[in-house]
Formats: structure tokens, sequence, C-alpha cells
């Protein structure tokens, strides 16, 4: 079993994390006088970014591979997703730049049930060599399936 992206939970995660530390800087800064209210907006502060901090950790999986199988692998459990049930593997236009290294998000599209289809997201850099790997392996042995490294507004 492969892992797709290196760490997905902990990317997924940056941008909130980072939110938080700048908004309890600022209430600090700007508040340092006022104590109570600086209290006050540092308790709700703090409640609000934990919690939705949580749910995104809960809601994030992790993603492997192997031959015949997607792992999806969070909170909830394992899920295992036939690769002939992926429809596309597509570029997002979201994208994020930490510690200097540019992450890409990208869009794994599958089918659920007979109608119902279902989506997950993992970040990946562009040095990242497993995406390569594993799309050539998927084009190998599914060439039916819908490869996309370019993102538009126009298409989602």
């Amino acid at each position: 079993m492969e892992k797709l992206s290196e760490n997905n939970r902990g990317l997924q995660l940056t941008v909130p994390v980072i939110l938080f530390i700048t908004s309890l800087l600022l209430c600090v800064f700007f508040l340092k006088n006022y104590a109570i209210y600086m209290t006050i907006l540092l308790v709700i502060l703090i409640t609000f970014f934990s919690l939705y901090i949580l749910k995104i950790y809960k809601q994030t999986e992790n993603i492997f591979y192997d031959t015949n199988y997607l792992y999806l692998i969070g909170n909830q459990g394992e899920r295992k997703i036939k690769l002939n049930r992926i429809k596309r593997v597509k570029l997002t236009l979201s994208e994020q730049k930490i510690f200097g290294f540019q992450y890409y998000l990208y869009r794994i599209d599958f089918k659920i049930g007979e109608y119902s289809l279902d989506s997950v997201e993992f970040w990946i850099s562009n040095s990242n060599k497993k995406l390569g790997e594993f799309e050539k392996m998927i084009s190998y042995y599914y060439p039916n399936i819908n490869i996309e490294h370019h993102a538009s507004t126009f298409n989602n």
C-alpha cells in the first residue's frame, strides 16, 4: 500500500492554525489595556477555532492506494474504493505555500453507489512524485479515468 498524500491532515490544518494564532496575537495586541474584553474575546476565539480545527481534523482522511483499491483512512475508519469506481482526478484552484514549498489541492471523484458520487481532497506538492506514480498506475490499469492537471473557474 502506497501513500498518496504526504500529510493530508497536517496540510488541511495549516491555514486554520495560522489564522487562530494570528487572531490571538491581534486580540492581545489591540485589547491589552482592556483585560475583561480581551478575556471574553480570547475565550470566544479559542472555543470557535478549537471546534473548527477539530471538525476539519475529523473530516480529513489520509489517502493510500494499491493496484486495486484507494484507501481513505480517517477518524470514521477505513474506506476502500475500487479504482475502477474513480471517475476523475482533478487539480482545483486552491493552493498554498508553506515554508517556501508550494502545495496544490487535488480532488478525486468516485462513485459510491449506482447513482451517487463522492469525492476526497488532498494536498500535494509539485515535487512529490507519488501523484505521477499513482496516475501512471491508474492510466495503465484503468484508462477511462479522467486526469486533469489544469483548473478553471468555469468547471468544477
